[in-house]
């Protein structure tokens, strides 16, 4: 896997930085910085949205995580370290609450279940955190496409079956569009 961000989902500003930043670290700390920079008057909101970790088999209706799917759930962990987080958000199936469940021992926090079909209350209480609040967002193939529309990215997000790992971190501007900058982990 590959630490570069995928250059057909970046922004112009990651796209133009992303040979001179080999670490994914070093990505989304210069994303971080520098919109928070363009625009000093507004407190930082920032939104991790990834698609739950590999599950075990493909036939249960709510499977548990693979042992890859157990190691990328700590990576996420290693992936937001030095970051504070305030909200995590899951649905009800419990790949995407195994996928949180590192983290949220980690900082003690409880994450809110959200039903999975429920992009628009998902949306409205992601509004509703404190403007400088930083959350992370476990959906599912079918949704983190939309919560990422509902955040105001632009671009068309697809995500394939087989595809897991993609992290899309959403820094929503003051006129409703959104900056991302996508890492894998």
């Amino acid at each position: 896997m590959s630490s570069r961000p995928r250059a057909s989902c970046r922004p112009l500003l990651a796209r133009l930085l992303a040979p001179l930043l080999a670490p994914r670290c070093v990505q989304l700390a210069l994303l971080l910085a520098l919109v928070g920079a363009a625009a000093p008057a507004l407190a930082l909101k920032a939104v991790f949205v990834v698609r739950h970790a590999e599950k075990a088999n493909q036939t249960d209706k709510d499977p548990e995580l693979s042992l890859y799917g157990e190691d990328r759930a700590i990576a996420l962990t290693r992936l937001v370290r030095g970051t504070t987080i305030d909200a995590v958000f899951v649905t009800e199936l419990r790949r995407t609450r195994d996928t949180a469940a590192p983290l949220c021992r980690q900082r003690a926090l409880k994450p809110t279940v959200v039903k999975a079909g429920d992009t628009p209350g998902l949306l409205a209480q992601l509004r509703a955190l404190p403007k400088d609040a930083v959350a992370v967002v476990v959906g599912h193939s079918n949704t983190v496409p939309e919560i990422l529309a509902g955040l105001g990215v632009k671009q068309k997000i697809e995500i394939r079956d087989d595809e897991y790992g993609r992290v899309f971190v959403v820094v929503p501007g003051p006129d409703g569009a959104a900056t991302m900058l996508e890492l894998e982990y």
